[in-house]
């Protein structure tokens, strides 16, 4: 779901990747004397790798992964309320996204049941040239155009947590 807009895609795939990472940031101060440098904790993000093919069984399926394509790149610009000037931006390209229970907010509070909030860094489409083409005009108002037979998706995307993470203080509970 594209978050300034409330539009959203959806993806018939098959999964071909899915990388979880958590990282762990320290600010790294040398002080003198000692053989180390002193470590401050500033905090844990998050990162998802996923990728996978779209397959299409005929024309009409492979020209609307193609505009779910294009329409995730899309959502990877801002939102203005005048195009042509860029000092009226009215959202960023925040978009919410869920993957089943691999990828998802289990906060009580989200406003998108599922979808965790995430920053896409990067998305690559690519079709599958081994796998062929449609050549077709279906839902085309240009005229003929080609359309794969399988494109392969990946995003890398920062994720913003919405809700507390990490653990409380609490002596009593052991």
């Amino acid at each position: 779901q594209h978050v300034p807009t409330g539009n959203q895609i959806w993806f018939p795939a098959f999964i071909t990747q899915f990388t979880e990472t958590f990282t762990s940031n320290w600010r790294s101060e040398p002080v003198m004397g000692r053989p180390d440098h002193l470590k401050t904790f500033t905090g844990t993000s998050r990162a998802v790798s996923l990728g996978w093919d779209c397959p299409a069984a005929d024309a009409k399926e492979a020209v609307s992964n193609l505009k779910a394509c294009g329409r995730l790149a899309q959502f990877l610009y801002g939102s203005y309320h005048d195009p042509k000037n860029s000092l009226s931006m009215t959202g960023a390209p925040v978009l919410k996204v869920k993957f089943a229970n691999l990828l998802q907010d289990c906060s009580a509070n989200s406003s998108y049941p599922g979808g965790v909030e995430a920053i896409i860094k990067s998305f690559v489409y690519e079709p599958v040239p081994d796998a062929g083409f449609f050549d077709s005009s279906v839902d085309f108002a240009h005229g003929e155009m080609l359309a794969p037979r399988v494109v392969t998706c990946m995003i890398t995307m920062d994720i913003i947590h919405m809700h507390d993470v990490g653990w409380r203080n609490n002596p009593e509970k052991k």
